[in-house]
């Protein structure tokens, strides 16, 4: 009988300690969530994708996460500048290869140095988000951190689940 009984006490001492994996429902009202990707991380709030101005939009009230987002459209622009005239010199080096030779490898070189350079500032970009994205999350989760321990009871007509949360 003792060993029974002191199991279940030690059960129950870790039930404190255990933490299980945050659903959609429990995140912050305004969290922004990333979503990995194939070339980079897809970013959702309430379900629906967000680009870099809507985010821009959204982050006008954190300073610290404004500054980053900032940066991040800006060196998302200059991606897009290197990628274009990257591609220009490329293709402009493919006509020009058979007249002159000469002309239309140097063109190749700097195209291809226009689209590495898009390829660098587009992992800049999408790091400088990416920080955005979690001081934002940050500053949101301090707002609506302000709730206290409870013990909740969900009943649906999906499943029945009982929740205890300790703070």
């Amino acid at each position: 009988m003792l060993k029974p009984l002191l199991c279940f006490a030690f059960c129950l001492l870790l039930l404190g300690r255990l933490h299980g994996q945050s659903t959609y429902n429990q995140i912050a009202k305004d969290t922004i969530i990333q979503v990995p990707g194939f070339l980079g991380a897809m970013y959702l709030l309430d379900g629906k994708k967000l680009n870099l101005s809507v985010m821009d939009w959204f982050m006008t009230d954190y300073p610290e996460a404004r500054d980053k987002i900032r940066v991040a459209v800006l060196t998302d622009q200059v991606s897009i500048v290197g990628y274009t005239f990257g591609g220009l010199f490329c293709l402009t080096g493919l006509l020009f290869h058979r007249e002159d030779p000469e002309l239309g490898n140097s063109l190749l070189k700097m195209g291809a140095a226009g689209i590495g350079a898009g390829i660098t500032f587009q992992v800049i970009s999408s790091s400088f988000q990416k920080k955005a994205v979690r001081y934002y999350n940050q500053e949101i989760q301090s707002i609506y951190k302000s709730h206290t321990g409870a013990v909740n009871l969900k009943i649906s007509s999906q499943s029945l689940g009982v929740e205890i949360k300790f703070n």
